[in-house]
């Protein structure tokens, strides 16, 4: 059962909102490898592919402006 399903809308609602407090940019170089984004937990397993751990992205074309993006805040591994 899917408690506390969000919408397309909402969740590109607050990833815009989250996007613009946390200076998110447009993915230009190609070459830089990828972190995770906290917010959507998207992560880049190739220099084009993105996949999203929370839901499937590419099955809703509304969603497509958040393979546009990464994140500035690199996660860290060890």
């Amino acid at each position: 059962m899917f408690w506390n399903r969000e919408s397309d809308a909402e969740r590109i609602a607050k990833f815009e909102a989250f996007k613009a407090e946390n200076n998110y940019r447009r993915s230009s170089d190609r070459t830089k490898s990828c972190g995770t984004c906290h917010f959507f937990k998207i992560k880049r397993w190739d220099r084009t592919a993105f996949k999203c751990e929370r839901a499937d992205m590419s099955k809703s074309p509304e969603t497509d402006i958040l393979k546009n993006y990464v994140c500035d805040q690199w996660e860290r591994t060890a």
